[in-house]
């Protein structure tokens, strides 16, 4: 009976030995997520495109800039993938429509409280964002979580959206709101 040390020593000093072998077909297995990868992206941004033609039609000059902060989020969230290398896998996508939907959220309480003029400017953009905190800390905790799993695929959706949830607070109050506090001053 010989132990594992014992193989892999025999294994170790043994000369190379010629391994002859015929190819008798080439089969190629493609997984049938691919064939659905397309389908799925083409999905995401229908949804994309239905929320911006909403905000527009909802809020008419003000949805548009909303539109316009909502694309610069998607390019912004483009590239900090891009730079961080982070695996896109199905469960990446539900989180990046899960991204799209926050982001909807955010921009459609912002643009709903700017129309009190009761309040400043400023209230207003305070209450939007109180009227979303819940939604923004719940999924940041899950997300911040998921980020310190041991397994890729987990991992990387937290991160993934971890930095999404990044860029749509912060691009919202460095773009959209700069750009509705000038619409409004108009």
């Amino acid at each position: 009976k010989l132990n594992t040390n014992t193989v892999v020593s025999k294994l170790a000093t043994m000369e190379k030995v010629p391994v002859i072998y015929n190819i008798t077909a080439e089969e190629y297995i493609n997984s049938s997520v691919a064939n659905y990868l397309n389908y799925i992206i083409l999905g995401i941004g229908a949804i994309c495109i239905a929320v911006s033609v909403y905000l527009v039609i909802k809020y008419k000059s003000k949805g548009f800039l909303a539109v316009i902060s909502f694309a610069t989020n998607i390019g912004l969230f483009s590239i900090l993938i891009r730079l961080t290398k982070i695996q896109i896998s199905l469960n990446g996508l539900a989180g990046i429509l899960g991204l799209i939907v926050l982001n909807t959220i955010l921009l459609d309480n912002i643009l709903k409280c700017i129309k009190n003029t009761d309040k400043t400017f400023s209230e207003n953009i305070k209450n939007a964002y109180l009227k979303t905190i819940d939604i923004f800390t719940v999924m940041l905790i899950i997300f911040v979580v998921f980020a310190f799993s041991n397994m890729t695929v987990i991992s990387s959706t937290g991160l993934l959206v971890f930095w999404g949830w990044l860029v749509i607070v912060l691009g919202s109050l460095m773009l959209t709101v700069p750009m509705l506090s000038i619409a409004n001053k108009g």
